[in-house]
């Protein structure tokens, strides 16, 4: 198979990996915010304790800076897929609980462009929300629960500026839903679920720098730099109440 038909290949299964993607978290602090935020580490990269902003190499992907994609030997095609599997014990006053959660991570590959140039394209989850909990209230109960995630669809590129200096970026696409839920039970009346969905559709861009020195005959030193523009997500909001017991909801933006 040729350089060409695994490009192809491997575009195929990113686009089909669209719709699972990403694992799925279950933290608690996930109902903040955007959710838990992904570190873009790979497996490789998380058997060294999420290593990557200085890391250069030929042989695996470095999504977290992109001026690694430049490292790439010519004739070399990269091709990594992951999947994440979570167990979480938590305590709530004398009860225990475990959860579980995980799925498919992430899909990426990288190629050679010239002699100076690699390039990169993936899926990549940006954060992921994933909770349940609740207790006793006055009169009644509350539970609240939340699911979803954004993803990443990324291109970018590097280029090899001199021996050892290297300079790139991530233009990313993001999109997703995040599902947050709060279902009150009170005693002798109308139970009632709102729900708050939160829909981003964005772009993102990120850069990178990395240096790398030598130093012995098979030692090297290396620093990196990454920066992404802060910038207010897109997207749209919802609050809908849902009227369990009588089987009414209204909505509203």
């Amino acid at each position: 198979m040729n350089i060409n038909s695994r490009l192809v290949a491997a575009i195929a299964a990113a686009s089909i990996a669209c719709a699972t993607l990403c694992a799925q978290t279950t933290s608690p602090y996930s109902r903040f915010g955007f959710g838990t935020l992904s570190d873009n580490a790979t497996s490789a990269q998380r058997q060294m304790g999420g290593v990557g902003y200085a890391l250069g190499s030929g042989r695996s992907i470095n999504v977290m800076n992109p001026a690694s994609y430049s490292r790439i030997d010519s004739l070399t095609f990269l091709f990594d897929m992951g999947v994440d599997f979570t167990i979480f014990n938590r305590t709530q006053g004398d009860t225990r609980f475990s959860d579980n959660g995980g799925g498919l991570e992430y899909v990426t590959m990288q190629f050679p462009i010239s002699k100076r140039i690699g390039a990169s394209f993936g899926l990549l989850p940006f954060s992921s929300v994933g909770y349940a909990f609740g207790s006793e209230i006055n009169n009644g109960s509350y539970t609240q629960q939340g699911s979803g995630g954004i993803n990443q669809l990324y291109v970018g590129a590097a280029y090899n500026i001199v021996n050892g200096l290297s300079a790139g970026f991530n233009f990313s696409y993001l999109f997703g839903t995040n599902n947050n839920e709060v279902y009150i039970n009170p005693d002798g009346g109308y139970s009632a679920l709102f729900r708050q969905e939160l829909q981003v559709r964005d772009f993102r861009v990120q850069f990178g720098l990395q240096y790398e020195q030598k130093i012995a005959a098979d030692r090297y030193i290396g620093v990196g730099l990454v920066f992404a523009p802060g910038k207010d997500l897109l997207g749209s909001g919802r609050v809908i109440k849902y009227d369990v017991s009588s089987n009414e909801n209204a909505s509203g933006y």
